[in-house]
């Protein structure tokens, strides 16, 4: 009785992170995906129409995380992250990044994550995708400062190198929630 009261707690503190516009695209998703299944179930004479359709839905649902991820980033969550300086320091072992995040979705947001991932340079190139999926040293900078419709906020970071023997390139990415 326990799991169940926990898994009902887990799914209660992960939905308090999603919004109005989150469900209606999750809903959307879904009932596209109910549809094609229904309609391969009402097909089922035309064996190869019902197929097709009963396959269309099975591989959207695989895809459906992909696909919510596109819509929110690229029409709903959008924005416009510009860098100005992505690399390491002249005269000391730290890196400076400088850019400015812009909001043109739909929300407003709430805050704003920079991540930053320390790439070692002179990598061969399945080491360098390894490090791409899975990087070893890595810097997360949270603002809190929400950011409305049309506005654009500027950062500045100075972070100390993660390995003073190494070089890194730095590779740069901005989300908001």
């Amino acid at each position: 009785m326990n799991e169940i009261k926990d898994f009902i707690i887990d799914v209660l503190d992960i939905s308090r992170y999603f919004t109005l516009p989150d469900y209606l695209v999750l809903i959307c998703i879904f009932l596209v995906i109910l549809l094609l299944f229904l309609m391969s179930v009402a097909m089922r004479f035309y064996t190869l129409v019902a197929f097709i359709l009963f396959m269309t839905s099975a591989s959207l649902l695989l895809a459906s995380p992909f696909i919510y991820q596109i819509i929110m980033e690229s029409y709903i969550k959008k924005i416009e992250f510009t860098l100005k300086h992505n690399d390491g320091l002249q005269y000391d072992k730290a890196y400076f990044v400088e850019g400015t995040i812009k909001n043109v979705g739909f929300l407003d947001f709430k805050g704003c994550s920079i991540n930053i991932n320390f790439i070692p340079k002179n990598l061969k190139k399945l080491d360098l995708i390894k490090y791409k999926l899975r990087p070893r040293f890595q810097y997360t900078k949270d603002y809190t400062q929400p950011l409305l419709k049309r506005d654009s906020m500027d950062f500045k970071i100075v972070i100390p190198s993660p390995n003073e023997n190494l070089n890194f390139n730095l590779q740069t990415k901005g989300a908001c929630y």
